[in-house]
C-alpha cells in the first residue's frame, strides 16, 4: 500500500513538472526567455505561486531545464536520423551527413524559440543548471560529427596549430569518444558550426531578405564538407 501511494505521489510529480514545463515554453514562444514567469506559470495553472518552487527552485533553474530538453530532444531527432540513413542509403558517400543536416533544419525550424535559448543565451551554455546542460548539449554534437568523421579525413593535407591539436584532443576525450585525428575533428567542429550559422541566421529570417533558399545552402555547405574529405 505504501508502495503504490509513493508511485501515485511521484506520477503527480511527473505531471506537475511537464505541465509547468508546458507553460513555460509557451511563454517563451512569446516573448524569449525574459518573458517566462514562475508566478505567471502559476496563475495559469491555478495554483499558488510558492507550490512550483517544491518543482523548481528558481527561474533560472526551470530555463536551464528547458534548454536541457531541447538538447535532448534534437538529439534524439540527429540520432534517429542518422539510423535512418544506414538503413535507406546504405553505401551511399555521405547520406549520415546529409540525413543529419535535414534532421537539423527540420528541428529547428519547428522549435525555433527553444533553439535560441538553448545557442543564444547564457540558459544553453551550461552556466545554469550545468549538471544537466552541459552533459545534454553534447548529445546533438555526436551524431553530426560522427557523419563527418566516418567519411575519412580532410585532403587539404594542411598542418594544424599544437595549442589547436592538444585543445581538439582533450575536447574528445571529454565530449565525443573518438580516436579521429585531430585534422578530421576539426572538419567535424567545422560541419557542426556552418549548420548552427546557417540556421541561425534562417530563423531570424536572414534569407527570406535575401531571396536564398536556405535549404539549397545547407546542402550545399554539407556537399562541401563531403568533398573535402578522402574517399
Amino acid at each position: 500500500m505504501v508502495q503504490v501511494e509513493v508511485t501515485r505521489r511521484e506520477q503527480l510529480r511527473v505531471q506537475m513538472v511537464s505541465d509547468i514545463k508546458q507553460h513555460a515554453l509557451a511563454q517563451l514562444a512569446e516573448g524569449g526567455p525574459e518573458a517566462l514567469s514562475l508566478n505567471a506559470i502559476a496563475r495559469a495553472m491555478r495554483v499558488s505561486g510558492p507550490a512550483l518552487y517544491r518543482y523548481f527552485a528558481s527561474r533560472e533553474d526551470l530555463l536551464g531545464e528547458l534548454a536541457a530538453d531541447g538538447y535532448d530532444s534534437l538529439g534524439e531527432a540527429l540520432e534517429a536520423a542518422a539510423d535512418g540513413a544506414d538503413v535507406r542509403d546504405d553505401g551511399v558517400r555521405g547520406a549520415r551527413l546529409r540525413a543529419v543536416a535535414a534532421a537539423y533544419r527540420g528541428w529547428v525550424l519547428a522549435h525555433p524559440h527553444l533553439y535560441r535559448l538553448m545557442f543564444a543565451s547564457r540558459y544553453g551554455s551550461g552556466l545554469v543548471a550545468p549538471d544537466r546542460v552541459v552533459p545534454a548539449s553534447r548529445r546533438p554534437m555526436i551524431p553530426v560529427l560522427t557523419a563527418v568523421a566516418e567519411l575519412g579525413g580532410p585532403t587539404s593535407g594542411r598542418s594544424l596549430p599544437d595549442a589547436l591539436v592538444a585543445q581538439l584532443k582533450d575536447w574528445q576525450s571529454r565530449s565525443w569518444s573518438s580516436t579521429a585525428p585531430p585534422e578530421t575533428a576539426l572538419l567535424a567542429v567545422t560541419a557542426w558550426t556552418r549548420l548552427h550559422g546557417l540556421l541561425g541566421l534562417e530563423i531570424e529570417g536572414v534569407f527570406v531578405s535575401m531571396g536564398v533558399d536556405a535549404g539549397a545552402l545547407v546542402d550545399a555547405e554539407m556537399d562541401q564538407i563531403i568533398a573535402s574529405t578522402s574517399a
